[in-house]
């Protein structure tokens, strides 16, 4: 794979390059094509699907009960055995991020942050 490839030709291939060169300075054109092209995208690399589109997400959410945030040992698993070992902390770390985890340990935190999302908090935050 290379960074000229077409937005089609980078969903349509048997599996994308998380960091391929380019990507991290402008990743939406490829969400731009995922959302457009294959908004449920099963993903072999990650072991996980992957939504794209909100109306899915929230149906997702709302509808199934067995899904799981928990993306750090996917991530992790991804990598040769030697770097594994010396990116442990970094697993653990992103492992308690609250996106990537699970009930009841999500339930918590939300019952700790919600109250700071309400919308007259956050229109109190827009002149900072």
């Amino acid at each position: 794979m290379d960074g000229t490839m077409t937005q089609t030709a980078i969903v349509d291939s048997p599996e994308y390059e998380l960091f391929l060169e380019g990507r991290l300075d402008d990743p939406y054109p490829f969400y731009h094509a995922l959302r457009n092209e294959d908004p449920i995208h099963w993903s072999e690399q990650l072991d996980a699907w992957v939504l794209t589109r909100y109306v899915d997400v929230y149906a997702m959410i709302r509808e199934i009960t067995n899904l799981s945030s928990e993306r750090s040992p996917a991530f992790m698993s991804q990598l040769p055995e030697d770097i594994r070992k010396e990116m442990e902390p970094l697993g653990d770390s992103l492992g308690k991020w609250f996106g990537w985890n699970d009930p009841p340990y999500q339930k918590r935190l939300r019952a700790i942050t919600s109250k700071s999302f309400l919308p007259r908090v956050i229109n109190n935050l827009r002149p900072r």
